[in-house]
């Protein structure tokens, strides 16, 4: 927000047409936060009005007409959206159309401009993310329901319906963002997040009228997905953009685990050793997302009466960076994150930055979505970060006196 008086520098402008010097002076100032443009000059002979824009990079921010007196214009203009700090350009047009006069207008400081920018482009990339959600999310959990062949009408309205929901959350952020800002410094991006808004909106309008006659697939998604996805991890630096955009390997349903039990290699690429008589929970009739890969029933051994195992391996954000990022992302997920736990209680913690993995032991109590309701048990978790493809695996057993052996077998598979 800026709050003191800026002030824009004096223009002089030569017209060689003409062989005269058209003056034209402004200022921005923001006296109680409310943003003021000041502005006048010369006009042309016999005009009774000129129009004044404000441009940004050639995109046009503000345009507004100003009344002629004695051969000069004045304006005092509020500014509402407001003029982001930046270096603007001033453009006066006479009444025949033609520009008059032009010159520079500096809003803010350079320093100002760099801290907002900084923070439109943070702005943008959490859009991107939300809309990666949005689409991508509904391509892999629609597809592993599809694959399952328990995809009807209601699972397919419901997929779609939430992914519809998630895109108008965007957009109405969106919305809010064009009422504080006048021009954005990215028009592109601004332009590509309203598209690609409307391809995912599109999309779930697809994936709902599938389950009317879930015996056809659906067609292959727009490229112009792909297109704007590309744009937009060069503007501003997401690698793998397009990776969350399209159908992943989430979208899979997973192996079965063997009653036997021994090693188990989930289609996403990591394995584990189980043990005889582990019993997987039937996940394809619970909409519980593609990240969850594998809820089971570890059973009985001499100390212990049992266990319920849960893995999921979710994409790590963007603003992870490191492996200390990466323990930091795990205990913010496990705390805040919703469906998975109605308490937790961290009580050890143990990087391995050496082999990217995170031990922990806490107290936590399981959401009856995945198991009976009951007081709060022991548990340990095992993470698991892989840097290379952005992956991070969790995994959980839950019971008092539990062996962790089934969660120290967990490997990546190429690794």
């Amino acid at each position: 927000m800026i709050k003191t008086p800026l002030l824009a520098g004096l223009v002089l402008l030569a017209l060689a047409s003409t062989g005269t010097c058209a003056e034209v002076t402004g200022k921005v100032e923001a006296p109680r936060g409310l943003q003021t443009l000041h502005a006048s000059g010369d006009a042309p002979a016999g005009a009774t009005q000129v129009s004044l824009r404000v441009l940004l990079e050639d995109r046009e921010a503000l345009r507004v007409d100003a009344k002629v007196q004695g051969g000069r214009w004045t304006l005092v203009r509020r500014c509402s959206p407001r003029l982001a700090p930046a270096k603007y350009r001033l453009s006066v047009q006479g009444p025949d159309g033609k520009v008059w006069a032009e010159g520079e207008l500096r809003v803010g400081t350079p320093e100002d401009e760099a801290r907002a920018r900084a923070q439109q482009r943070e702005f943008f990339r959490g859009v991107i993310v939300d809309l990666s959600s949005a689409h991508g999310g509904l391509e892999d959990m629609a597809w592993k329901v599809y694959h399952s062949r328990s995809l009807d009408a209601d699972k397919a309205r419901s997929l779609g319906e939430g992914a519809k929901r998630q895109v108008r959350g965007t957009t109405t952020a969106l919305r809010m963002f064009d009422l504080r800002a006048a021009q954005p410094y990215r028009p592109r991006v601004r332009e590509a997040c309203d598209e690609l808004a409307r391809l995912a909106a599109a999309r779930a309008d697809v994936w709902i009228a599938v389950g009317e006659s879930p015996s056809e697939a659906p067609p292959a998604q727009d490229p112009r997905v792909a297109e704007l996805a590309e744009l937009l991890a060069s503007e501003l630096e997401l690698p793998n953009l397009m990776e969350r955009f399209a159908r992943s390997q989430f979208a899979l349903a997973e192996q079965p685990v063997p009653p036997e039990g021994g090693r188990w290699t989930s289609v996403l690429g990591f394995s584990l050793e189980l043990p005889k008589g582990t019993q997987a929970r039937d996940l394809s009739k619970r909409l519980l997302g593609t990240e969850i890969r594998l809820v089971a029933a570890v059973p009985p051994g001499p100390d212990s009466p049992g266990a319920e195992l849960i893995i999921r391996v979710a994409r790590v954000p963007f603003a992870v960076e490191d492996f200390d990022g990466f323990v930091r992302f795990v205990e913010v997920e496990n705390w805040e994150r919703e469906g998975l736990f109605t308490g937790y209680r961290r009580l050890a913690a143990a990087p391995d930055p050496e082999h990217n993995t995170l031990r922990l032991r806490f107290t936590g109590h399981l959401r009856d979505l995945l198991t009976a309701e009951g007081a709060a048990v022991e548990g340990r978790q095992i993470a698991l970060y892989e840097p290379e493809r952005r992956l991070a695996l969790f995994a959980y057993l839950f019971g008092s006196g539990v062996d962790d052996a089934v969660l120290e077998s967990i490997r990546w598979e190429d690794r």
